[in-house]
């Protein structure tokens, strides 16, 4: 809106005229939106994408994970809490503590078939139960709880990868922390 100067030198009154904007000024404007200095939001996301790059341990949750946010499927579970090491790459896994400890066998015990890896305890393994949602089509990301941006996770994936890492880390605390006559320490009376 602009006031344009109606008559002479004699101070008539001003009148108001209305005027949108031309179609090339409209057209440059609109085109325009989101060209600005990023958001905060934005700039805290490439600054936590580029930290989670440096990170090798958090491969794929970095390819994955596209935004900050809270994720709805974690509580106060086990499963949770292994889930969670499984997306940020540091499940106790046979494959990973091979790293740090020289000739670890890293063959799954439970079956034998395979090398312990995140990928064979959710996805593989045939001793653990349940069985994995929709089978061979299901990748490990979704089976994760990874998505695009705005879609839903695969809640029924999601739950059984939980059900699948609980069962494991039961039957590996079994064969790790079985007392034999050598390892009980003796009671004192």
């Amino acid at each position: 809106m602009y006031y344009d100067q109606m008559g002479g030198p004699d101070e008539t009154p001003r009148r108001k005229i209305r005027c949108s904007p031309s179609a090339p000024w409209r057209d440059r404007r609109e085109g325009l939106a989101g060209k600005g200095p990023p958001t905060s939001q934005q700039v805290e996301e490439e600054r936590w994408r580029r930290a989670a790059e440096a990170k090798p341990a958090l491969a794929v949750y970095c390819a994955e994970k596209t935004s900050i946010g809270k994720e709805l499927f974690y509580e106060n579970s086990t499963g949770s809490g292994l889930l969670f090491e499984a997306r940020s790459g540091m499940l106790r896994t046979r494959q990973l503590r091979a790293k740090y400890t020289a000739g670890l066998d890293i063959t799954c015990p439970n079956c034998g078939l395979d090398d312990e890896t995140v990928r064979h305890i959710v996805l593989e393994c045939p001793e653990l139960r349940p069985p994995p949602s929709d089978g061979a089509a299901l990748s490990l990301a979704m089976a994760l709880g990874f998505r695009g941006r705005g879609e839903q996770p695969s809640w029924q994936a999601v739950e059984t990868s939980k059900r699948r890492l609980e069962l494991w880390w039961r039957i590996r605390a079994s064969q790790t922390h079985t007392p034999t006559a050598s390892t009980q320490v003796p009671r004192v009376e």
